[in-house]
């Protein structure tokens, strides 16, 4: 029989401030309609700047400090490009160093919402958050490995995430 309640869906904001094309308004805005919050490590001064928040110089206390600010948000999550990222809840940190480019950088473009995407299937597992760093910098560095936007993710790594992600069809 089907729940009386409604399914719950996952709201990732990928921040992506650019150029002029945001407003403090609508930045809040979309935190308050959010569980998930991701920014890169050169928005995240910017963010915690226009939200007038004081979390000192450590990211991971600017983090804490939007978490604390916006307390709906279940977690915040910051990618460094090739150094890592980090994944904050109120109860843990989760940091990665990053996976090196194994055939070396060509086009970082789409490496974040790689990221993203492996952080939203996580989550949506209930996955443990250092897996899901793990994965997450693993496919954002292989995008890294490839020219545009969109590539295909080699057989073994898809393996890996379906392993990981959906058990169920492995």
């Amino acid at each position: 029989a089907p729940s009386s309640s409604p399914a719950r869906c996952l709201v990732v904001f990928d921040v992506n401030l650019r150029q002029e094309f945001y407003t403090k308004e609508l930045v809040v805005e979309m935190l308050e309609l959010s569980h998930v919050l991701k920014v890169n490590d050169s928005e995240l001064p910017v963010l915690a700047q226009m939200l007038g928040l004081d979390g000192g110089s450590d990211d991971v206390d600017k983090l804490r400090a939007i978490l604390k600010r916006h307390s709906h948000l279940e977690l915040a999550a910051l990618t460094r490009g090739p150094h890592g990222s980090v994944l904050c809840t109120s109860e843990r940190v989760s940091e990665h160093p990053g996976c090196p480019a194994e055939s070396g950088m060509v086009d970082t473009v789409g490496a974040g919402d790689a990221f993203t995407t492996v952080l939203a299937l996580g989550l949506a597992k209930n996955v443990d958050l250092d897996l899901i760093n793990g994965l997450a910098n693993k496919v954002a560095s292989y995008v890294c490995t490839q020219p545009g936007a969109m590539c295909t993710l080699p057989s073994s790594l898809v393996e890996e995430l379906r392993r990981h992600l959906h058990p169920e069809a492995a």
